[in-house]
């Protein structure tokens, strides 16, 4: 085998240790030492495992020599390797493992683990790592503070140990070079809650420190403060949380802070702070416990023991500053203690104990004048009290008799009687309870006194009663005599009698506008000629002005808000104000004389807010009233106002007027009108349609309009809930007359409808009979046999037909009428320049006819003519006017007409009157035109040949028709029209011409070409008187 290579090094003071590398396939190894490296070397020991051996129990200071031989053994035959090199080493203390650290601002501490066998350690400094250390101190110790150190300067140290063999110092090797510097030392903080939100970190101070920095620990240091005091408190802190700190300190060299080492990590939650409470008396079997109020404290809980040092219980607990402990045992007493909660779970500390002993409250006492000769005297009510003891004294420290004993707790008040008139008189009352034997009593009250005399006016008030008077007015007192009014113009000022009343009221007049005045009031009694005053009341004023507006507020559509109040007495106008509430500014808005106002452009959904004063004008001065109360209001969409319709026979129509703004609306539906109504479309348009639907089911209808915007639309109010159950939709029937007994009815189809049903009454609200019944889709009915004149109501019902049978409408809204003749037709319309002709056809049913006439289209018509005939003419009018007509018929029954329909109206106009226009061919004249000789028995005939190129007609009438000779001398009386037969006239119309014959009625004793026939003619409605001559011509004039 190879020889090892090996190595020897000391342990401890008594062993060296050997070692060597693993020699490839050999068995174990023998160790051989000397004390001399020449000398001869003894077998020490044979390792047959591991690489190394400690030679113990050696002398100290001695120096050994050693070599190693490796063998290998195969059977009884043992291989040995040449022996290793020689190694040795002397037998010294162990190196010691040496720390420093700094033990403050100015030193430092060295210090190692003792080394076995050492009798004692020298340290060695240097002021850097390779410099040459000097021996510093030598000690028995195992550590060392070096001290009068520079703070910051670092400092290098090694240390030796040795051990003594005699006298000599055997030392081992020095350990390896340790450094530090002179630091501040590491303060040793703590961490207490001074408040629900903050940490109070506090510590020694730190010898040497200039100051210190404090952070605060987590998933990563924060530094909060640097301060000079060895303490600082962090706010704002999250309840019940807990927060780490550490502090280092550090000193200020010339150039630099030098720091020291962190400090452990210290720890405290936020928690309320520890109240300071007190236990009062409150009755005779609870107790009032109060204390400061804790910040941020969400509730205190109150704990209660009946010894101090027991076993406390809680007893309840409170969101206010005080606890009443009720159904205690009066007489025992009672501890507590008290600690704030921030909920859910973070407690405070709890406050002191405190204790107190169950006793009836002492009283609160009042003493008040009553009248001129008693006081009275109330407290307030002591639950569980038995009686009341009352002490009185006419000085507050003489001494106090027993008035009286109230035996009964439930009364609370006593009138002591039979008192000297302006004498003061002193109180004080005791409250007690008793239980079996035993008598309970609470402390005295405190002493309370009053003069006898009238009581104080309470209820005194000062109201400006216009824009010059002020009405005063208090409640009477008990006894008085009168009363004395007082008035000064400043509060504090010098106050004069301004009235002294027996009344209980007083209005000062002739005051000056907005000026304001001081009231007080005074009660006396008369004792004798003395007035004998109670004592003033308290002191009111005010100044003459208008009173408040209480106005009103509300959205007036998405960009107003209308304002208005009712108004106020005296008011010459009234301002109205925008008011910023948050900066408590106001902005003009307007000054009106009128009781409302619509602010307009403004913001929608935004809110604003309003005030108004009304003010008073006088001269040249404007007195204003007070503020009216602030009231607000929210530009939002108008409120949809919806109607709800029956549209088709499976759909409802919703609809309501476009809102001004709207973006758009929602149209929810519900199956009852207090159900949960859920969006059914969301729209632009002003009506919905919702079909689909199931009949006789109820569906309910809301709809409000909404404006877009960010984050959310700004929604109007719901409209109101309106509903209906699908039915078929109800007619809408109209009812007219159809001629003078019947009446006709009509409606619009209804989608999905059967057929219909119709109903009549004689009233609107009588009870409708079933008339008919239609089932051939046709929407209207003529009802025959009615009494002309009579009003007749109709309501009708459609229905539908389903498997489960016939489903009906709601009943329409009625329509009415009454039968009355049809209108007559105007059928010609004449004007003869001043009468005008109307003809009309005949009206089934009439008795008669009535002609109205009025001047303007729309003016009113008057009865002109009741007649029988089918024309009538309008005679005596003036020329060149328009007239306007209307007829109608009219049917008698018994002895009332009763008018029907009008006919339209009929519209002339009267004119000039148009001329005759006519040629009369007198050479066509004739006399005896048949029997010239006279020889026939016949009449004798005479006539002549008329053109008539007028444009309108002309009669010629037989009547005053005469035949004269040329020197007027009369033939015949009467000459009658005659052509085939006897005629009363004849008409030749425009462009006709023709023969007029007339025959004799008797025979003329002469007549010839001379003669002259006389006859009369109308034309245009003028009756004209004309002649004609064979020899003499023809003429006419106006009759």
């Amino acid at each position: 085998p190879s020889a090892p290579v090996i190595t020897v090094t000391p342990t401890q003071y008594n062993s060296l240790a050997i070692s060597w590398d693993a020699i490839g396939g050999a068995t174990g190894y023998a160790i051989y030492r000397s004390t001399s490296s020449s000398g001869s070397y003894a077998l020490v020991t044979k390792v047959t495992s591991g690489t190394s051996y400690v030679n113990s129990s050696l002398a100290t200071g001695t120096t050994y020599y050693y070599k190693v031989l490796a063998y290998r053994t195969e059977g009884a035959v043992i291989t040995n390797s040449l022996y290793s090199a020689v190694k040795y080493a002397k037998v010294i203390p162990a190196t010691p493992t040496a720390t420093a650290i700094s033990t403050g601002y100015n030193s430092v501490r060295i210090s190692w683990p003792k080394v076995s066998g050492a009798s004692g350690y020298t340290i060695y400094r240097c002021a850097t790592e390779a410099g040459t250390y000097a021996s510093l101190i030598t000690t028995t110790s195992n550590s060392y503070t070096n001290t009068s150190l520079a703070t910051g300067s670092t400092w290098y140290y090694k240390v030796a140990a040795y051990r003594l063999v005699g006298t000599t110092k055997v030392y081992g090797l020095q350990s390896e070079a340790i450094s530090t510097m002179p630091v501040p030392a590491t303060p040793a903080p703590t961490a207490v809650s001074t408040g629900y939100n903050s940490i109070k970190i506090s510590w020694p101070a730190v010898a040497g420190a200039s100051a210190y920095e404090v952070y605060s620990v987590g998933d990563k240091d924060t530094y909060l403060a640097r301060v000079t005091t060895p303490y600082f408190t962090q706010s704002d802190l999250t309840p019940g949380t807990s927060y780490s700190y550490k502090v280092v300190a550090y000193k200020t060299m010339a150039s630099s802070d030098v720091y020291g080492i962190y400090s452990n990590i210290v720890t405290a939650s936020p928690i309320p702070s520890t109240p300071s409470i007190s236990v009062l008396l409150n009755t005779y079997n609870s107790l009032n416990i109060k204390w400061n109020e804790i910040q941020g404290a969400d509730k205190y809980e109150i704990s209660r023991c009946d010894t101090s040092t027991g076993n406390f219980t809680k007893a309840g607990e409170s969101v206010t500053t005080n606890f009443i402990d009720n159904n205690l045992t009066t007489g025992a007493t009672y501890y507590y203690k008290v600690k704030a909660v921030i909920e859910p779970d973070v407690y405070g500390n709890e406050s002191a104990i405190l204790s107190s002993k169950v006793l009836p409250a002492a009283p609160v006492v009042t003493v008040t004048p009553t009248s001129y000769n008693s006081l009275s005297l109330s407290w307030d009510s002591a639950d569980g009290v038995t009686g009341y003891r009352i002490y009185r004294s006419t000085s507050s420290k003489g001494t106090y008799v027993l008035v009286t004993t109230i035996p009964d707790g439930s009364i609370t008040s006593y009138i002591n009687s039979g008192l000297a008139s302006g004498t003061t008189y002193y109180y004080k009352l005791i409250a007690y309870r008793t239980d079996g034997t035993v008598t309970t009593l609470s402390p005295y009250s405190a002493v309370k006194s009053a003069k006898v005399s009238p009581a104080i006016p309470d209820g005194v008030s000062a109201q400006s009663a216009s824009y010059n008077s002020i009405n005063i007015t208090w409640n009477k007192v008990l006894g008085a005599s009168g009363y004395t009014v007082y008035r000064c113009s400043a509060l504090t000022g010098t106050y004069a009698t301004l009235a002294t009343v027996t009344t209980n009221s007083y209005t000062n007049i002739g005051l000056i506008t907005g000026s304001t005045y001081y009231y007080k009031v005074a009660a006396y009694r008369l004792v004798g000629t003395t007035k004998v005053y109670g004592a003033y009341s308290q002191i009111v004023s005010d100044c003459p002005k208008p009173a408040a507006p209480i106005p009103t507020a509300a959205s007036a559509g998405y960009k107003s808000v209308y304002i208005n109040w009712p108004a106020v007495l005296g008011a010459t106008g009234y301002e109205v104000y925008l008011t910023d509430q948050q900066t408590q500014t106001d902005k003009l808005l307007t000054r009106t004389s009128s009781l409302n106002y619509t602010h307009s452009s403004l913001i929608t959904n935004k809110q604003y807010s309003y005030k108004v004063r009304a003010y008073t004008t006088l001269g040249d001065n404007t007195v204003f009233g007070s503020d009216s109360s602030i009231i607000t209001a929210t530009p939002i969409p108008s409120t949809p106002q919806i109607s709800v319709d029956l549209n088709t026979i499976n759909s409802i129509k919703i609809s309501w007027e476009p809102i001004g703004g709207a973006e758009g609306y929602e149209v929810l539906r519900s199956a009852t009108i207090d159900g949960t109504y859920e969006i059914i479309s969301t729209i632009s348009d002003a009506e919905y349609v919702d079909s689909g639907l199931t009949l006789q089911n109820s569906y309910y209808y809301k709809v409000r309009a909404y404006i877009t915007d960010e984050p959310d639309n700004i929604y109007s109010n719901y409209s109101a809930p309106l509903g209906k159950v699908m039915l078929p939709k109800a007619p809408s029937p109209s009812a007219a007359s159809y001629n003078y007994n019947s009446i006709k009815l009509t409606w619009d189809a209804v989608d999905g409808a059967t057929g219909y049903l119709i109903y009549r009454s004689t009233s609107a609200s009588g009870t409708y009979s079933f008339v008919y019944t239609i089932t051939d889709g046709n929407t209207s009915y003529i009802n025959p046999g009615l009494t002309t004149g009579t009003a007749y109501y109709y309501k009708v019902k459609a229905y539908t037909t389903t498997p489960n049978g016939e489903v009906y409408s709601d009943y329409s809204t009625y329509a009415s009428s009454r039968p009355y003749t049809t209108a007559p037709i105007i059928t010609t319309s004449v004007p003869i320049y001043n009468n005008i002709r109307i003809d009309w056809n005949a009206v089934e049913g009439a008795s008669g006819y009535q002609v109205y006439r009025a001047t303007t289209l729309d003016g009113t018509y008057g009865l002109i003519a009741d007649i029988k005939t089918l024309n009538y003419i309008n005679t005596g009018l003036a020329m060149e006017k328009t007239y306007y007509y209307k007829v109608r018929a009219y049917r008698t029954l018994g002895t009332t007409k009763v008018g029907g329909v009008y006919s339209d109206i009929e519209i002339n106009k009267t004119r000039q009157p148009i001329k005759p226009n006519i040629i009369i061919d007198f050479k066509n004249t004739y006399v005896n035109y048949f029997s010239p000789d006279k020889s026939y028995d016949s009449p004798d005939y005479v006539g002549f040949y008329l053109y008539n190129n007028g444009q309108l007609p002309l009669t010629i009438y037989s009547k005053n028709a005469l035949l004269y000779n040329y020197f007027d001398e009369y033939y015949n009386s009467s000459l009658v029209l005659h052509y085939d037969k006897d005629y009363d006239n004849i008409q030749a119309g425009p462009s006709e011409d023709g023969f007029v014959n007339f025959y004799t009625q008797e025979y003329p004793s002469w007549y010839d070409m001379d003669s002259i026939i006389y006859f009369d003619f109308m034309y245009d409605g003028i009756m004209y008187r004309g002649y004609v001559s064979y020899n003499h011509g023809c003429g006419y004039w106006k009759k």
